[in-house]
């Protein structure tokens, strides 16, 4: 035991960084961003047996609110991740939460793992260059929310790890861990498609090649299993599908590539005043790019030609999809920031300088670098203006949902903002337009209206319905209005 803590004590230190900057910054609650109550609701409808009950519901709020408000269904991997928490201490947010504490750490073990493989040795390097990489804001943000993103990063990071040593061992258990890790990434976020179609495309080349053997079967195995799953089972994600076809543009393809542009660059900069001078951007990213063609120079053709088709491949379903979110694009930024400082060490070691002074150099860059990125947690995490102050589990939120639940029916439905956050706590239906065809095909049911001060209005766009409103429930931040309908 203290050989192995004296071996990894810089790895350790890390993971006790990383502790202690989740226990600040992990708190109780949620804000109202929906996502998080849909992955949650889902989780539970696994854990309880109706997941084709949940998918209705949803439907149904989809169908009755924006069609882009969410999947009918979020990608199953990370329901079935929570599913565990759920059904030991139920809807607990905080849990879930430290969940993700538990992925960002496994992440670190990762990047200190792929090192290993890339033969850099030395502890104080392998702690500068993981410090680095790891202390970026955008982690902190993902642990105050339940989402797929850091799960997904953790996954693809475990396939990327395992086909490298693959390749350099030859062995099939390294390739069936990666392919089937690398098929669960799929299951966690849409996007874990692009890794399987890298397997696929190294199957097909190898094929051309007349490269097959017994271990051939494995490249095609998640892409099988994706086709048949899609075969199978209803859509979760037809709604947004439509929309991105319909709304398909340039200016839309190239924002993404905008935003990991400057998110990159961003990154690497020491200080906030270097974001205006766009040249900087470029050394930035020739360094990257120099950084990345090392990486896979390094680790030969094979590995090569995976890690490329899975950056296009990556890139372009979200140049497709038109995405925005700094979240995204998580396990792209960690590649980029891997390929900068594997592009430092190479440049500082052409320039001759000594092995300390490298070291040296390094560690100050990735101190600055974390440095730099725990302003930004403390601004966002740690003051007045905090980004992600719990709005749904407030003392005057567990008033109202506990006032749906004791004088409202399951078949009742509530109209609110944010309706999947409020079936997550109450179990009604919920939808955000108020439309004709609600009112006339439910005759037996009951109708409210939730407002809250922070989320918005529902949308009236009735016309042959008229309604009235009789408050029922009113507390500082919420108020719940029972519908009255005459035809």
């Amino acid at each position: 035991m203290l050989s192995f803590l004296k071996s990894n004590k810089f790895l350790i230190l890390i993971l006790l960084l990383q502790l202690i900057l989740g226990i600040k910054v992990i708190d109780s609650g949620h804000n109202w961003g929906g996502d998080f109550a849909l992955y949650v609701d889902e989780s539970r409808a696994i854990v309880e047996g109706r997941f084709w009950d949940f998918y209705q519901q949803n439907l149904f709020t989809i169908n009755n609110s924006h069609k882009t408000l969410a999947p009918i269904a979020e990608p199953i991997g990370a329901p079935i991740l929570f599913a565990p928490l759920i059904a030991l201490f139920g809807v607990n947010l905080l849990m879930l939460k430290y969940l993700m504490l538990v992925f960002y750490l496994g992440i670190t073990i990762l990047l200190w793992k792929l090192l290993d493989e890339l033969k850099i040795q030395m502890p104080i390097i392998k702690f500068s260059f993981v410090l680095f990489v790891v202390s970026y804001y955008e982690f902190a943000f993902l642990l105050e929310t339940v989402n797929s993103d850091m799960p997904f990063a953790f996954f693809t990071l475990i396939s990327i790890l395992y086909y490298l040593k693959y390749t350099k061992y030859g062995e099939l258990k390294y390739l069936v861990f990666a392919t089937l890790v690398g098929f669960f990434s799929y299951l966690v976020r849409d996007a874990g498609a692009a890794i399987c179609g890298s397997f696929a495309t190294l199957g097909l080349i190898k094929a051309f090649k007349k490269e097959i053997n017994n271990n051939t079967v494995w490249f095609f195995m998640p892409l099988v299993v994706i086709v048949c799953f899609k075969l199978t089972i209803p859509s979760f994600n037809s709604n947004l599908l439509a929309d991105l076809s319909s709304k398909l543009s340039f200016d839309r393809c190239i924002q993404p590539l905008k935003i990991i542009y400057d998110n990159v660059s961003k990154n690497v900069l020491p200080l906030n005043r270097f974001y205006v001078f766009q040249s900087l951007y470029v050394i930035v990213w020739i360094l990257v790019i120099f950084g990345v063609y090392k990486f896979i120079n390094n680790t030969g053709n094979e590995f090569a030609h995976f890690l490329v088709l899975f950056i296009c491949g990556y890139l372009l379903i979200h140049v497709y999809s038109g995405a925005i979110e700094e979240r995204y694009f998580l396990i792209i930024q960690v590649i980029a920031m891997i390929g900068f400082v594997l592009a430092l060490i190479d440049i500082l070691s052409m320039m001759k300088l000594k092995p300390f002074i490298i070291t040296l150099i390094l560690l100050v860059v990735s101190i600055q670098g974390a440095a730099k990125d725990l302003v930004r947690i403390k601004n966002w995490c740690f003051t007045e203006n905090y980004t992600f102050r719990n709005e749904v589990e407030t003392l005057e939120a567990k008033e109202v949902w506990c006032f749906i639940n004791e004088h409202t029916k399951e078949k009742d439905i509530i109209f609110f903002r944010k309706p999947t956050v409020l079936r997550l706590f109450t179990r009604r239906n919920s939808c955000v337009f108020m439309e004709d065809s609600i009112f006339l095909n439910r005759p037996n049911c009951a109708f409210y209206e939730l407002t809250a001060s922070k989320t918005g209005k529902v949308k009236n766009h009735l016309n042959k319905t008229h309604i009235t409103k009789e408050i029922i429930f009113r507390n500082r931040k919420f108020i719940i209005s029972k519908i009255n309908v005459f035809q």
